[in-house]
């Protein structure tokens, strides 16, 4: 009779084995790179990395050039594929008609909260057509053509031919279109885009019917245009900056493309030129750039020195301009000098301890989606900054150039992620989701399913090769602006277990091959008791980053304190930065009790925005901070009886920029009406 009494307790321990070794220690097997099915490939030239996608060198982003431009933006011809049936119809060498589609402006998309179709999920179609400019293929000149943002799965054709496809739903793609453009005549372009997510995407599906955190808003998102490059056309240009005494060094790498001619080896001389923020050149050099027999990229490399430079930063955000000429072709990048660095429980920007006084931020709004315009973009920038704000973390995905632009040149410190989002944490997001479709559907029986996802999401071989090319692309594509100060590489997947942490520790491994100028951050999953003894992102990252939310989804406001003195103990020889907080509210929403209960008032909010601040402003490794987030945002994983329905309602503005209590709470912190806290 004993062993009967003893068989549950053997059957418990053995599930609860082979889930250990099944969910926990499951061994990290990091994807083969590189090869032919990779989304990206890395070559080095004279020993600086770089990419290749579709055949040539992913370019970074410059300032100015003088590539003559064929700008693609503007109406477009545009079709609803429910059935999918249109690469089987050949729609791809149809002309389209105003019989069979309308007329739509790009940059834009097409299920904005405002439109009809802003539940689709399925593929659309682009066309237009274009006429060649001789001068964009004058002087032995080809052609690229620029996608500079396009929501999800995109394929690309000119004038029936195929030229590819991007699964990358927010950094830019290029194509060489030479051989397909046909010159002085009339040339159709046709894009198909599929705003639907699986798997293995960024962000990934976690299960059938699953809405991530925010509205997936596709389409052609972002300009198109064509554009005329040299024969030898620059690529990469990387100006290092560092001071050393009173002087400052600025070491420079430039790569090039030869895009026919290879067979030779050929030697141009460039001119790097460096002009100061008054626009007086500074220093200048000249350097060979090589290209040896069959190679088509060349590097040049030089040194230039200054006294005295001007730093970037915050309160003072000067930006010097690195040009670079040669026969055929002007471009220019702009820097600063600034250094980042993490010193045991200090974040340093050029040596100096600074605490980050931030907000986080999506860039949407209600009428446009992703397409927001750059006049948008800065106003809500410059609304943080007369916050008192000192920084910005851009979630969840690589934001527009000129987004980063404007953060150079207002002087605000920015966190950059890549939209590698909740990869395992299916199980947990059932649980608690808001979706209809998840009420309906909800069961034990999934459970199983989702467990195994948990175990093996972020392994597959997939996503983590489409996380990689993200993560590089965004840097190389946004290097040069002194702004950003993290590189983020996700956002609360699930890494409680020692696969889920390899998984991490390759994709930062594979970042710092491009850039160790700056610390790599991961904003982890909050649970109480759980994440302090189980998260295991904190062992890579450069920072400890938590989403913690006491007091709104779990717990009471105030149990943040035991939390983050936790964490410490876990983690003495690092700062705390906490990646969000917040809760819901109504703007105009009051009560007068107090202290408010929970709710949707703008006084709970106020209340818990001050209790937090109040708790972890008291810590001396407590490094910054940037509450859940600027402004309400559309976003359908919440329901039509949400307080305001199908929208995230932690914003410090309504989606109409009216400002509620917490932005006024948070202005006065800032602008030191509430003392700053000592760094």
């Amino acid at each position: 009779m004993h062993w009967l009494l003893a068989l549950p307790a053997v059957i418990i321990i053995a599930v609860l084995a082979a889930v250990y070794h099944f969910f926990y220690r499951r061994a990290f097997r990091a994807p083969r790179v590189d090869g032919a099915d990779d989304f990206i490939q890395v070559r080095r030239c004279a020993g600086t990395p770089y990419l290749l996608e579709n055949g040539m060198p992913y370019p970074g982003y410059f300032a100015q050039t003088d590539h003559p431009r064929l700008s693609l933006d503007g109406t477009w011809r545009f079709r609803v594929d429910r059935e999918g049936r249109g690469e089987e119809e050949q729609w791809q060498k149809q002309r389209f008609t105003p019989e069979d589609s309308e007329a739509v402006a790009v940059p834009g998309c097409f299920n904005t909260a405002e439109s009809p179709l802003r539940r689709y999920e399925g593929a659309v179609w682009y066309q237009r057509t274009f006429t060649l400019d001789e001068k964009m293929t004058a002087s032995g000149r080809w052609l690229r053509l620029a996608f500079m943002g396009s929501f999800y799965q995109t394929d690309v054709w000119l004038n029936g031919i195929y030229l590819g496809r991007s699964e990358d739903g927010y950094l830019p793609f290029y194509f060489a279109v030479d051989r397909a453009a046909r010159p002085r005549a009339e040339n159709v372009l046709t894009v198909r885009v599929d705003n639907r997510v699986d798997y293995d995407s960024l962000p990934p599906k976690l299960y059938e019917g699953f809405h991530p955190g925010w509205h997936l808003f596709g389409g052609l998102h972002k300009s198109v245009f064509l554009e005329g490059c040299p024969p030898i056309t620059c690529f990469k240009l990387r100006p290092e900056a560092a001071v050393v005494g009173e002087t400052g060094l600025v070491q420079v790498r430039a790569l090039f493309y030869r895009r026919n001619h290879t067979a030779t080896p050929a030697t141009v001389e460039v001119r790097l030129n460096l002009y100061d923020p008054a626009g007086d050149c500074c220093a200048a050099a000249a350097a060979p750039l090589v290209f040896a027999a069959g190679e088509s990229v060349g590097a040049a490399m030089a040194e230039l020195r200054l006294p005295d430079p001007l730093p970037w930063e915050a309160d003072s955000p000067h930006l010097y301009t690195l040009s670079v000429e040669h026969p055929g072709e002007k471009a220019a990048v702009t820097f600063g000098f600034r250094s980042v660095s993490v010193e045991g429980t200090k974040i340093k920007i050029n040596g100096r301890p600074v605490f980050l006084k931030g907000i986080s931020r999506h860039e949407e709004n209600r009428t446009d989606g992703l397409a927001m315009t750059e006049a948008a973009s800065r106003r809500e920038l410059e609304m943080i900054r007369e916050m008192g704000a000192n920084y910005v973390r851009l979630a969840h995905y690589p934001h527009h150039t000129s987004t980063l632009d404007c953060c150079d040149r207002i002087g605000l410190y920015a966190w950059e992620e890549i939209p590698l989002y909740q990869a395992g944490g299916g199980i947990v997001k059932y649980i608690g989701s808001k979706s209809i479709y998840d009420r309906q559907v909800k069961s034990l029986r999934r459970w199983p399913e989702l467990i195994a996802l948990a175990a093996s999401q972020l392994q597959r071989p997939n996503l983590l090769l489409k996380a990689r090319a993200a993560l590089l692309k965004m840097v190389e594509r946004d290097a040069n602006h002194p702004s950003i100060v993290f590189w983020g590489i996700g956002n609360e997947n699930w890494t409680v277990s020692p696969a889920g942490e390899k998984a991490l520790r390759w994709l930062k491994e594979e970042l710092l091959q491009f850039d160790r100028t700056r610390p790599v951050a991961y904003a982890a999953f909050t649970f109480p008791v759980i994440t302090v003894a189980f998260e295991r992102s904190f062992n890579v990252a450069d920072v400890i980053a938590v989403n913690e939310y006491f007091g709104w989804y779990y717990g009471r406001p105030g149990q943040e304190k035991k939390f983050i003195e936790c964490l410490h103990r876990r983690y003495p020889g690092k700062p705390i930065l906490v990646s969000e907080t917040g809760a819901d509210c109504v703007y105009g929403s009051h009560t007068d009790r107090w202290p408010p209960p929970w709710g949707h008032t703008e006084e709970y909010q106020e209340y818990l925005l001050q209790t937090k601040w109040r708790n972890f402003s008291a810590k001396p490794y407590f490094a910054g901070w940037s509450p859940w987030i600027f402004k309400d945002f559309y976003c359908p994983e919440y329901l039509e009886d949400n307080p305001v329905p199908y929208y995230n309602l932690k914003g410090l503005l309504d989606y109409r920029y009216r400002k509620k209590k917490s932005f006024y709470l948070l202005q006065s912190i800032y602008r030191g009406d509430a003392p700053d806290r000592e760094c």
